[in-house]
């Protein structure tokens, strides 16, 4: 996957969802992908979207000893805060290349989402996620506050 030429030398930074763990990194970063792989489903719970970029690129400004990694799989691991164990980076062991999670972004200029990956792993209820309306509205109006914007 190509790099977004939009985001060459721009400068990126994040944080976990405590603050705990804050980032900063350099484009050019690639498009975040949208993953439906059945290990993204039972770690984040159900997608788990990120952008790509050299590993060089990313720097762990504060709290890497609040990072906890997980080995996911026999090639590959993920990074959790220790705090708030929101699910962080995406590494291959084999790749120069790190994956770090929307959720941690401040800014997304330049950014884009060029698709779906492992949407055949996905539970057969979800399949036609495009398709459902935005539900902002009724959820606030039916529940007592819920996640905040």
């Amino acid at each position: 996957m190509d790099f977004i030429e939009e985001t060459r030398g721009r400068h990126y930074t994040g944080s976990c969802h405590c603050g705990a763990v804050k980032i900063a990194m350099v484009g050019p970063l690639r498009p975040f992908v949208v993953c439906h792989c059945t290990d993204c489903l039972r770690t984040a719970g159900y997608t788990w979207a990120a952008a790509q970029l050299p590993h060089e690129q990313l720097e762990i400004t504060q709290g890497n000893e609040n990072v906890d990694w997980y080995a996911s799989s026999n090639f590959a691991k993920r990074g959790f805060c220790k705090t708030c164990h929101a699910q962080m980076f995406f590494k291959d062991n084999d790749s120069d290349f790190a994956s770090v999670s929307v959720g941690m972004f401040d800014n997304f200029e330049g950014m884009k989402t060029a698709g779906h990956i492992f949407r055949n792993s996905m539970p057969d209820c979800c399949h036609k996620i495009d398709d459902l309306s935005d539900m902002d509205v009724e959820f606030y109006a039916t529940s007592d506050g819920g996640a905040q914007t």
